[in-house]
């Protein structure tokens, strides 16, 4: 009889298990950019820390008066990136929620549609970002090989 470990409960609204494997398909870049999240037509201001083609993540200031359960999973978001003119006006979904911390809300969000204009500038920035970071550590690496 083979030993099968004991799991810790796990709800569609608590934190993601230690044992759990990462599931992300793309690697984030970070971001902090603020952006505005429609929850049962309610809108919350909100600060991202990263995002890649298919979510982000963002906190929001928890104060006692708001209360952050949900009754749903879904979530439209409204935010500019850097550099662009355009917003971008996505539906997503929220994969977690993290309500331990005592200042700071954080949530993640996969992004369920775009778009195409949209998610074409998403692409666009994220590819672009990750061109600029690579070049600067090429650079990096020139510059020391030399000296």
């Amino acid at each position: 009889m083979p030993l099968i470990p004991k799991l810790p409960h796990r709800t569609a609204w608590t934190k993601k298990p230690s044992w759990r494997a990462e599931r992300r398909d793309l690697e984030r870049v970070p971001l902090e950019i603020f952006l505005d999240e429609y929850v049962d037509d309610r809108p919350h201001r909100a600060l991202t820390t990263n995002i890649s083609s298919t979510g982000l993540y963002m906190n929001r200031v928890a104060t006692p008066s708001r209360q952050f359960g949900r009754q749903s999973k879904n979530v439209q978001l409204e935010f500019a990136l850097p550099g662009t003119s355009d917003t971008i006006w996505a539906r997503g979904q929220v994969r977690y929620d993290d309500l331990g911390m005592d200042l700071v809300h954080g949530t993640g969000v996969k992004l369920m549609s775009l778009a195409k204009k949209h998610q074409r500038l998403l692409n666009d920035y994220l590819y672009e970002t990750r061109r600029q970071k690579l070049h600067q550590i090429l650079q990096l690496i020139r510059t020391n090989r030399y000296h």
